[in-house]
């Protein structure tokens, strides 16, 4: 008779807890003994006991429950099926990741839970467009081990085109930057570099980089502050911050909230709207911001921003008031042509 050795039993034992229980599902010692014996790895119940412990002695959480008329063990997973469902669901909304690379990370994840739990998770279809850079994690990977070492890493980078060709910036000549950080803004991947030629600090998106390496050789390291170049460099952040007032519907104030946070000062609240002083910069992502709560939002101060969305409004009127005039044309064409 096959003697098992002092391995196998636990590693097969904890692949089967793995797979089968959870809160909701048990094992006894009998039901592992049948899964080993269908896997013909001999044992007794002392053994199936002694890999138990040995599971435990190095780090697992194997637990022997009652739960009503059944009992027996379990293993506590890394995950809860809703952890697992959140980063499963954030790995298929990401625009930075490819479909092969949310896929793999997708069937990695599951792998963390039971087959049932496996079995009752339902992750919507990625309502984003991903990149065709399956690259991305890998080169995660390498800036992170650039970043601990302070070394430099070079890589070209490139836009897309409108015939959705890649056109590689500096005519495909290799960057050659310090990494700092790796951000997420967006849905998408920054890395934050330092060019020690212009003395400054720049985002790249990583799903737009290929061919990244990391230059062995050592680099100076600089004061930086992760804080305040998230706040200057992304979203409505970007630039010097300034106080913003304006005056709000009331029906905008949790989109105000969700927005700016909800330390924000309100100064007036009267008659359906509401007075809120905001510190921000004045950028065009908060430009846009604005713009599409038009008629529900009013700028009250700084005057540059008022000056900025007056001429944004009376050039969009210049641009589309020919489409007016057309359809009056159009009418009166229509009835001329109806009249021979």
């Amino acid at each position: 008779m096959r003697v098992a050795n002092s391995i196998e039993v636990p590693a097969a034992v904890l692949n089967i807890l793995l797979n089968e229980t959870d809160s909701g599902h048990l094992l006894s010692a009998s039901d592992i003994g049948v899964r080993l014996q269908e896997l013909e790895i001999p044992c007794s119940r002392k053994t199936i006991y002694r890999a138990v412990e040995v599971l435990n002695t190095y780090g697992f959480d194997v637990r022997y429950e009652i739960s009503g008329k059944e009992k027996g063990y379990r293993i506590e997973h890394l995950l809860s099926p809703a952890e697992a469902w959140v980063l499963m669901n954030a790995v298929n909304e990401s625009p930075s990741l490819s479909a092969k690379e949310s896929e793999n990370l997708l069937r990695k994840l599951s792998q963390i839970l039971s087959g049932h739990d496996r079995r009752s998770i339902s992750v919507p279809p990625p309502s984003a467009v991903k990149t065709d850079n399956d690259h991305v994690t890998e080169m995660i990977g390498i800036l992170l081990e650039a970043i601990r070492d302070v070394k430099p890493v070079e890589f070209v980078y490139y836009d897309i085109t409108v015939t959705r060709q890649k056109k590689y910036r500096r005519s495909h000549s290799r960057y050659h930057l310090i990494p700092y950080m790796i951000v997420s803004s967006g849905g998408r991947f920054y890395c934050v570099f330092y060019s020690e030629k212009h003395k400054a600090f720049a985002n790249y998106r990583l799903d737009k980089m290929e061919d990244i390496t990391v230059i062995d050789e050592p680099a100076q390291s600089v004061p930086f502050d992760p804080q305040a170049h998230i706040r200057s460099s992304f979203q409505m952040y970007r630039g010097d911050a300034q106080t913003v007032t304006a005056e709000f519907d009331i029906s905008l104030t949790n989109v105000v909230f969700d927005q700016f946070g909800s330390d924000i000062i309100i100064t007036n609240v009267s008659g359906g709207t509401f007075t809120a002083a905001i510190r921000t910069s004045l950028s065009p992502t908060l430009t846009g911001w604005l713009l599409q709560f038009y008629d529900r939002v009013t700028v009250l101060h700084p005057a540059s921003l008022k000056e900025e969305l007056c001429h944004i409004a009376e050039t969009l009127l210049l641009k589309y008031s020919h489409v007016k005039e057309g359809e009056n044309n159009g009418g009166q064409n229509s009835e001329t042509a109806g009249d021979h």
